[in-house]
């Protein structure tokens, strides 16, 4: 096999070495890509009227350069001309099967789910990754960073949820996501197989409600009403808002407790999420997701 590879390697024109390095960076730039569609959508419903020499101003990727980035919203049908259907979410070569539809959630780390938006702060963007558990609602894990780059997103974010949740059994815990491409780069998903973590992901924007649902409540029910100017002000703000949402607020489907009631105490109801819409008809996941508390 080490002959037939030299042999292959010879025909290319090009060492190994300068071989695998090409494949990295060519890898890196489809996983920056597969999340950048993600970020231009948010942005379209945000400013359904603005052009993609605008939106890359704003977001300046790190994989591309303006005119690549006006051919790529061209070619992935991003123009104006052409509108876009939003109930479609970032989509990528590789995917996992979705391992929570019609599960039920009994406790905490069965199910954290996660996802990455952005925050505009004086024309700049930054993106902001949270990790929740599924079960209490808490945010577990978060990050705020100026690139797609999962080394400044998913990863930092699951170091923090591990670190939270340190010293408790993870056993058969699932991590819900998007097809971004952060959520199977090969380090992030190096670190859950080391927790002995499964890997799930949506196939519509139904089947990560929850996690864009915590996106909403903070960026509408805090962020908007705080001040920061630069990238670090933005953590702090961050930082704050996530212990207010986890100690302060009430939730209406967890019986009026915050997510630290609920990981502290146990309600006697039975709380039932609809994960999953009869309207989503790109899959066949039209279940519920049951959480017994």
């Amino acid at each position: 096999m080490k002959v037939s590879l030299n042999r292959f390697y010879g025909a290319l024109g090009e060492h190994k070495q300068n071989f695998h390095r090409r494949l990295n960076r060519t890898m890196q730039l489809r996983d920056e890509q597969a999340q950048l569609d993600r970020v231009i959508a948010q942005i379209r419903r945000d400013h359904p009227a603005m052009s993609a020499r605008k939106m890359y101003s704003m977001i300046h990727p790190d994989c591309m350069g303006r005119d690549q980035f006006i051919s790529y919203c061209r070619q992935q049908g991003w123009m104006l001309e052409r509108q876009r259907n939003y109930k479609r979410t970032t989509f990528s070569g590789m995917r996992y099967e979705n391992l929570i539809a019609g599960r039920r959630v009994t406790a905490v780390n069965q199910v954290w789910a996660s996802d990455i938006t952005y925050v505009e702060v004086l024309g700049d963007f930054h993106y902001v990754t949270f990790i929740t558990d599924l079960y209490s609602r808490r945010i577990i894990g978060w990050s705020v960073s100026n690139t797609l780059r999962t080394v400044d997103t998913t990863y930092p974010a699951l170091e923090q949820a591990l670190k939270v949740r340190s010293g408790m059994g993870l056993d058969g815990l699932i991590f819900h996501s998007d097809g971004g491409g952060q959520y199977y780069e090969k380090t992030f998903t190096k670190l859950l197989q080391e927790q002995s973590i499964k890997s799930s992901m949506a196939y519509s924007v139904y089947e990560n409600a929850h996690a864009e649902c915590i996106n909403g409540i903070i960026k509408n029910e805090y962020l908007k009403f705080m001040t920061f100017n630069d990238i670090q002000t933005l953590k702090e703000s961050i930082r704050t808002a996530v212990f207010r949402y986890n100690y302060k607020r009430p939730h209406g489907n967890l019986a009026m407790k915050t997510p630290i009631q609920i990981e502290r105490s146990k309600p006697e109801h039975v709380l039932k999420i609809h994960n999953f819409k009869l309207s989503n008809l790109l899959t066949n996941h039209a279940q519920k997701v049951v959480i017994t508390i």
